[in-house]
Formats: structure tokens, sequence, C-alpha cells
């Protein structure tokens, strides 16, 4: 839909509570929110707040701190890592106040992290109120502690300013743990919500250090492993970021590259991935030439000089996603992308023998992604993840190669309730083998399905072999769901995703159709059943496809989607004619002064007198990515048109659903739609029996 990272808000929004607004009493959606799906499941288990986060190894490797949730209280764990069945709760989270709570408001654990071998690194987040001119407003505001893990030592707190005999807190962020230094951090601090700053505090007296103090529009500093200031992000509105950079001991500030801030990997020259030696950084950079090859890859970028040095590390079919770096030199240890699954490759032969071996003992069917290290790298914590598996913990020993499992991040959504993904691939009418994925219900009767086809958003990211709450929940509900990776997609390399450039309506959907036509023809889903779901590029590729393809689809749904391709680009020249931003939407919608004709052609809004495809527009009044006039313009031509379609605006929601509220209207509402126009399916859950999981490794 619009990003595979959409499942991962749900566990901050959970604890942020955020609100949507109240909901018709008449919402043929709301009866669905209880309603239990093919093998039991209901939206509220989907929706569930996370239950473990934040697993760290202490620099030993011989303890674990993880954070768990149990109702409204967060609890901070210490396990043996020789014996992860011995844990510990040293520290719980309070709770706030009834009237707080009816509004989903709760204290968390926000950041975790050790800082001796011996006691934490911990913030606290919780709800204080705010007078903002003539508003009352509650926002979440942290404290940060020292947790001694002896458990009879109390918490040292250190970011309270006392004023005469009151304390006071400002908003702050932990930016730097200074791992060498045991009696300082660095902390990120906006006073009383205004201009930003970077200090230096000392953990046992609170008092601080002015390191850097920017203005209202700098949102961010970033520091390396000395604690040397040499990154800040700008934020020139509409989402547009400018990231700039510093050698350590200059005041200067270069810009390095703007881009935006949900779509960063399309817009950006260069994709911060981390940072380096003293003074150097690393980025994914887009290939520049032929000498290059034609995939996005891993270079130094040198502050001092602010140029981009070579090639570090690249892979010649995929793009770069990520780095692992050493925890003490910050060197380049692993280069990590997508194939199906996520690989990554170490340059140890060792560390990659033992990836391999990790990869075939979960049979090539999951991601593993190494969250916490010792410092000698001999303990890893491993996420592992899937289609079919929300994610769970396991502790790797590396020189014993031996596995042992933590904790589920979702229990509820086991294995054996979830439904496996399968690599799909079709042959275009030009004749160019593409690849997509289909997840289908495990449930044996009722064939066959209906069928959802859900491009991506972007356009230029990709779908994989991971998670999708969106997938799953609706394959629960009894629809076969199509994820076509259509050209213009990101991911495969530059050349790939220039084949969807100014292919808005033109190719990407011819691929998209073409996907859709082949799964059809397999028998497996019903040909007279099919609607198309979509979210951002997603929902204007909905739009487009309901408009042109009436024959195939009986329904479209469409997420804060585009409508008028000219119109949008207006929206994108008032952030700079000259900007990368705009030169990039000219490059993928068109030039709306040469491609005019083209780009109205392909404009869904344009198309509303012929339309016949019952249609669901949703958008949310914050987006600052797709302006919400997009939607309300196709609105206004349906309804003009006197054509079906339903509109719901969500008060306070952004580019696409990030709090359980916002979750549970949109997922509500989409189901609600679907039934109504391609009908139920799949047989009660007493009859559709869960398949087998197999059981989790254990010590």
């Amino acid at each position: 839909m619009f990003r595979v990272e959409w499942g991962a808000a749900i566990a901050m929004t959970a604890a942020i509570g955020l609100s949507t607004g109240a909901r018709a009493v008449d919402d043929p959606a709301k009866a669905l929110i209880d309603k239990p799906g093919l093998t039991g499941l209901t939206l509220k288990d989907f929706t569930a707040p996370v239950e473990l986060s934040m697993p760290r190894l202490s620099p030993s490797g011989t303890k674990l701190a993880i954070v768990r949730r149990v109702d409204d209280v967060d609890q901070i764990l210490l396990v043996n890592v020789a014996d992860p069945s011995k844990a510990t709760a040293i520290y719980k989270t309070g709770h706030v106040s009834p009237e707080l709570a009816k509004k989903k408001w709760r204290r968390y654990v926000s950041f975790l992290d050790w800082k001796t071998e011996d006691s934490l690194l911990v913030s606290i987040s919780g709800p204080v109120g705010l007078e903002l001119g003539n508003e009352s407003r509650t926002f979440d505001e942290p404290i940060h502690m020292i947790l001694p893990i002896d458990g009879k030592s109390p918490p040292v707190f250190f970011n309270a300013k006392l004023e005469g005999k009151r304390a006071r807190v400002d908003f702050s962020e932990i930016e730097n743990v200074l791992p060498h230094d045991p009696d300082h951090v660095l902390l990120t601090i906006w006073p009383e919500l205004q201009s930003i700053e970077v200090d230096r505090v000392d953990v046992h007296t609170g008092k601080r250090e002015v390191l850097e103090h920017g203005d209202t529009d700098i949102i961010e500093y970033g520091s390396d492993r000395k604690g040397h200031i040499v990154t800040r992000t700008l934020e020139r509105g509409g989402g547009w970021l400018t990231l700039q950079g510093r050698a350590p001991g200059e005041k200067t500030w270069t810009k390095i590259v703007d881009f935006r801030r949900k779509e960063q990997r399309e817009l950006a020259k260069y994709e911060f991935l981390g940072v380096g030696d003293v003074g150097t950084i690393y980025v994914a950079a887009k290939p520049d030439g032929p000498a290059d090859g034609d995939t996005k890859s891993v270079h130094s970028f040198d502050l001092q000089t602010m140029k981009l040095g070579p090639v570090v590390w690249s892979n010649p079919t995929y793009d770069v996603d990520d780095i692992i770096q050493d925890e003490e030199t910050g060197e380049i240890i692993a280069g990590c992308y997508w194939i199906d699954t996520y690989r990554c490759d170490f340059t140890s032969p060792r560390l990659t023998a033992n990836l391999a071996g990790l990869s075939k003992y979960f049979k090539g069917e999951r991601n593993l992604s190494i969250v916490s290290k010792s410092k000698d790298d001999k303990e890893w914590i491993l996420f592992v993840e899937g289609p079919d598996a929300p994610g769970t913990y396991y502790i790797y020993d590396v020189d014993l190669h031996h596995i042992a499992f933590l904790g589920d991040k979702q229990s509820k959504l086991s294995e054996a309730r979830l439904a496996k993904t399968r690599r799909f691939t079709f042959e275009t009418r030009d004749h160019v083998e593409l690849t997509g994925y289909v997840t289908q219900p495990s449930a044996a009767a009722q064939r066959p399905w209906p069928l959802v086809v859900m491009p991506h958003g972007g356009p230029e990211v990709r779908d994989e072999l991971t998670y999708d709450l969106w997938v799953q929940y609706l394959v629960s509900r009894g629809y076969v769901v199509l994820q076509p990776n259509f050209r213009g997609s990101g991911g495969f390399g530059h050349k790939f995703a220039e084949a969807g450039y100014g292919q808005w309506g033109g190719r990407m959907h011819e691929d998209v159709m073409d996907a859709t036509k082949a799964l059809i023809a397999e028998g497996k889903v019903d040909p007279a059943r099919v609607c198309v779901v979509g979210g951002s590029y997603g929902g204007y590729e909905a739009l487009y496809a309901a408009a042109v393809e009436p024959e195939v689809f009986k329904c479209a749904v469409s997420v804060d989607g585009v409508s008028d391709l000219v119109g949008n680009m207006k929206f994108e020249r008032s952030f700079g004619a000259d900007s990368a931003r705009y030169a990039y939407w000219v490059k993928s919608q068109g030039d709306p002064n040469a491609d005019a004709a083209r780009m109205l052609a392909h404009s869904p809004y344009r198309l509303a007198s012929g339309w016949k495809t019952p249609t669901l527009l949703i958008h949310g009044d914050q987006d600052d990515i797709v302006p919400i006039e997009e939607s309300r313009q196709m609105k206004r031509a349906l309804e003009g048109a006197g054509k079906p379609v339903r509109y719901i605006e969500i008060e306070g929601m952004g580019h696409g659903p990030s709090s359980v509220d916002e979750w549970t209207r949109v997922l509500s509402e989409v189901e609600a739609f679907l039934v109504a126009h391609i009908g139920e399916a799949g047989p009660s859950p007493s009859t559709s029996p869960t398949r087998a999981q197999a059981p989790k490794p254990t010590l």
C-alpha cells in the first residue's frame, strides 16, 4: 500500500493514543470490528499493541533488557542470556489518570539501552497538558533516567530543570548514549516546544552544557560515535527536508541532499545510512553513470570535502536497503537488500556462514535482522519475521551456532492463524517476466476465492515477502490478495525504476492488469469478484483501473490517492520549480507544460462521466504528501456525474493510517465495502482449521 513500514507504526501509535474522532452510529463498518475471520482473528487482534519490544544486549552479551507490555503498563525485564527463561522485572511504568486513560493515553518506555554493564539508560514518556494560545493540548513528554539493574538502587532522573522549588521537564530525546563516557549522554531538546538544541548532560547531576542551538526549522541533529555533531535536518514544509553536514570541529553547515520525509528512497540523490569513522558518513547513492552499475550502492561521504567517495558495497541486481556496522569502529560489516526475503552479505566469511545456516534453519522463508549485538559480536538478538509471522525475537550464540526462542512481538498473530504468501511470476504483454506476491486463505473450503488487487504506493518502492497488516487482515476475511511489482517499482535497480517514469496510467497500469489476468487464468480466484485497493500511488492506480477496466473490477478503493496529475504537479511546484523534488515528479508523473494532454487523459477525475465502478475514497485531512483536495475533487466529479461513490475524510490522519483508531476505521470501512460489492467469503471459523505451526526452537 503506502509503505511496508505501516504495520510497524502500530506499536508507537498505540502508546501515543491518537484519536480520529467519533464514528456515526449507523456506520456499516462498526459491526465488523469484533467479528472473527476465518481462523478466529478479529480486527482488534490485528491492531493489538506489541507485547515485546526493544531487546538490548549488555556490552558483555551476558545480560539482556527488553520491554514487555502487560495491559497498559510497560515492564523492563532483565534476562539471563544463558537461560532466557530466567527474567526479572526491574521497573514498570505507572498509570495515568482515569480521564487520560479513557482517551487512550498512557506512560510507556520510549527508549532503552545499556549505559554500562550494570546500568540502563531509559526514557519514560507520558502525557502532559500545555496551553497553546487559546487551545489546551496534550503531548507526550519523556523523562530520562539511569536505572541500576541490581533491583535495589533507585533510578536517577537527569533531564529535569529546577526552577525555584518546581522541576520543569523539557521535551527531549536521547541523541547519543556516548558508550565510552559513563557520565554523560547527548540530549536533543526542544525547550517548551520551541527551537532545538543539543546538550551534553551529566547523568548523575543533570548538569547541562549546550553544544548546539538551532532555529525552529531544524528538526534533528546527528552525531558520530565520539559525540561530534556532524549532521542536521531542516524542514522546508510539505514534508520536504534537507540534510546538511559538517566535519568535526567545523561551524559551517553544507547541504548534502534534499528529500521528502515519506519518500526519501525515491527522491533523494543520497540516502543517509549511518555514521562511519570521524568525519565520514555512509549513504546509499543512485548510479551516476555506466561505471556505477545499475543499482543503488553504498558510498562513503566525506564531511570535510562534501564529496561522495567510491562504492564500498553493492549488489549488481538489487538496491541496497541498509547496512550493518561494527559497534566500536562504525566499519561496514554487511550490506543488506531484498530479493524476496531480506538478505545481508557480510564481509566476514565466519559471519556469512552463520547467517547462511540461520537462513537454512528457517527454510529460507523468514527475514532475519540483527537488532542488537554484544561488543565482541559473539551474541546476537535476531528479529525473525515473514508474511505469516509478524515477528519473533531469538538469542543467537555465534560461536556455538545455538539459537534460543525469546518471545513473540504479537503472540495472538501466530503462524498457524496467518496465511502463507507465495512468489508469483507473470509475463507482461510485451514479453517481460515480472514478479509479485499472492496470499490466499489457508482454509481448504470455498473455491474460487474473491480477489483484491493491491498495487503498492510510491511508486518507486516495492513489495517483499514480509508481514503486511493490510494483506493478512483481508486474507483472514476470505480474500486472495495480489501484490504486483510493476515496472517503476524500486529495489530492482535504476533502469527498472526508470521504466515507470511518465507511465502513470501507461506501462505501470498495464503491468498491474497483466498480473491480474495471469492470476485469474490460474483458476483459483473468481473473475466475477475482483476489487482493486491501493494507497498513495496505489490509490491513483485503483482509481485509474476502475475508470478504464470496469469489466475486470467490481469495486475500487483509494486511500490518499492522486486523482489529477496536472493539479498534483501544481502542488509539487509550490515547493520550488527548480527543486530536486519538483524535478523528480516531472520525471515520474510528467511535465504539466509539455505532457498536459497525456496527463489529463490519465487523470481519473476527468474520466468520471463514463464511470461504472463503485468507489470508496478515504483521505486524512492532515496529509502533507498527497493533498486531500485530490480525493475531494474525485468525490465532486463522481457525484456530479451521478456515479456511485462513498467518501470518508478522517480528521487528524496524515498520509495513511498510523494510530490504532485510524487503522480500525480504515480497515473496517474497506472490509464493509468489499463485502457489499464482491461479497463475504469463506466458511465460519468453526469449520476452518488453522494450519499446523512448527514448534519454536528453545534451549
